[in-house]
């Protein structure tokens, strides 16, 4: 019996112990919750703010959108869709540990939800507009309606976001979140509107598709010197090669453009295979291009011919180099800018194309 009595005291005394470690948990945790929370909001504010810009850089753009130029609406649709992608990734390290009160998947919600759409309407529009190499166009009325389910999520995720401000101040530390609405006026995602932009956007002449591409110089290496009669002279070799620099002056980026070097010798020479390369250019920028050697004779007269071809729309730019290769060595070298030297001879053939299709 004492037996009895004594474990049952030693069970009373553990309950009692257990119960009263458990009222402790509250009160005791209750800074560490606060620190938390407060925590996760000086973590996320940062990112929520970068999240508004997104939202003003998109509100821009279906305002303006068919007024601005291409690459630059073309910029603001990859910097909305990056953007909104590292601030997913960003938000995706902020947690464990997490917020109280579910906070953190109704914050996550509206970031998740705004990445997602950012890369949905830049594949939307990029391929309504031919994408950035400007070849070929998307359907308007599939265009349209990814518009209209994009501005149903968009409200979603300013929702979420809302009632994620709200539970996170009813928590405890009443931590405080930015505002954060990217849909200000609803009736400019609804299906008239968004039918009047992607109009606008298609008939746009900023927006339109332009090929251009220019040779900026060709220069041969060993380097040539003015001749007479508008001749260059190479210095006695049995090789020549040509460099040639090429701008993409347009508004798309050209894919493989085709550049071939032919020298045409003037008598009876044997014609020296032509030499090629590709090359990818960027709207806006150039690229510098060393082809293969040409082999050639001295004491004979070529002409070197330069072609540049982009396939997307078979345009071609085109010049000619009259050279002449000495018998003996020159010690003179100088570079021939294919745009300025006065005593190159260049025929130049540009051809501009663009149009949507629709």
């Amino acid at each position: 019996m004492a037996r009895i009595v004594a474990s049952a005291v030693v069970c009373a005394l553990v309950v009692v112990i257990a119960v009263g470690a458990i009222t402790q948990i509250g009160p005791a945790s209750g800074p560490d919750r606060r620190t938390v929370n407060r925590s996760f909001a000086a973590l996320v504010t940062p990112i929520i703010v970068r999240s508004n810009v997104s939202g003003t850089v998109l509100s821009r753009l279906l305002a303006d959108g068919s007024t601005l130029s291409r690459t630059t609406f073309f910029s603001d649709l990859g910097s909305i869709a990056t953007d909104t992608a590292d601030e997913a990734r960003r938000f995706a390290a902020v947690t464990p540990p997490s917020p109280t009160g579910g906070v953190a998947p109704s914050c996550g919600a509206t970031i998740d939800g705004r990445a997602r759409i950012g890369a949905e309407l830049r594949a939307v529009l990029e391929d309504l507009l031919g994408g950035p190499g400007g070849r070929g166009g998307g359907d308007e009325a599939g265009a349209a309606r990814t518009l209209v389910a994009a501005g149903t999520a968009l409200m979603s995720a300013d929702a979420s976001w809302a009632a994620c401000r709200r539970a996170l101040r009813r928590a405890p530390g009443s931590a405080r979140l930015p505002a954060s609405r990217w849909v200000s006026d609803r009736g400019v995602w609804e299906d008239a509107a968004v039918g009047q932009f992607v109009t606008s956007l298609i008939g746009s002449a900023s927006l339109e598709a332009v090929h251009r591409i220019a040779f900026v110089t060709v220069t041969t290496n060993p380097a040539a010197v003015p001749g007479g009669a508008g001749i260059r002279v190479l210095p006695a070799t049995s090789t020549v090669q040509v460099e040639v620099v090429v701008a993409d002056q347009g508004n798309v980026d050209e894919r493989r453009v085709k550049i071939v070097v032919s020298a045409v010798p003037q008598g009876t020479a044997r014609a020296p295979a032509p030499v090629e390369a590709t090359a990818d250019i960027t709207a806006g920028t150039s690229v510098a291009l060393t082809l293969a050697n040409i082999r050639v004779r001295t004491g004979t007269s070529y002409v070197l011919d330069v072609t540049a071809t982009t396939p997307s729309t078979g345009a071609a730019i085109s010049m000619s180099l009259p050279l002449r290769v000495s018998v003996t060595p020159t010690t003179t070298t100088t570079t021939t800018p294919a745009t300025t030297t006065p005593t190159t001879t260049m025929a130049t053939t540009t051809t501009t194309t663009g149009a949507h299709s629709r």
